[in-house]
């Protein structure tokens, strides 16, 4: 029997949120890597948009620093047109963890740099537990804001 727990999406711009749901609707909004396809202005109106829509927190994962990345499989928006760093997300008040390994083990893509790929994937996962405390050394950013009531 289906739960039809996925049956009430919503379609629509990411930046209308605010207009499709309504205030301190949802315990929590997540953004998962979404805040690097916009414009780093959108971006701080995302994140001002999503605390709009939480009561309790906001959680954004994201590429550390800017990655290029251009359209691929026919579709404009997975062009990257911001970077986002540790100190983009302290400053706005997030708490910051870091993931996927060590920084420069990736490029574009989140694919990594060299071969054999299951070695240097192993390398990747035993750096998490460094990166996780260290984000400023890791590929991707783990950010979660507490929302004052």
């Amino acid at each position: 029997m289906a739960l039809k727990i996925h049956d009430a999406y919503k379609k629509g711009d990411v930046l209308a949120i605010d207009r499709l749901l309504g205030k301190k609707q949802f315990d929590a909004v997540i953004a998962l890597d979404v805040i690097e396809h916009l414009a780093k202005k959108q971006g701080y109106e995302l994140i001002r948009k999503m605390s709009w829509l939480a009561k309790q927190k906001i959680i954004i994962m994201t590429p550390n620093g800017f990655y290029k990345q251009d359209p691929y499989d026919g579709n404009k928006w997975q062009i990257h047109r911001s970077g986002w760093t540790v100190d983009d997300f302290y400053k706005a008040g997030f708490t910051v963890r870091g993931i996927r390994g060590l920084k420069w083990l990736r490029g574009e893509y989140a694919t990594l740099k060299w071969k054999p790929w299951i070695f240097w994937g192993i390398v990747s996962v035993l750096t998490e537990p460094l990166v996780y405390f260290l984000p400023r050394l890791a590929y991707q950013l783990f950010a979660v804001k507490e929302i004052e009531s």
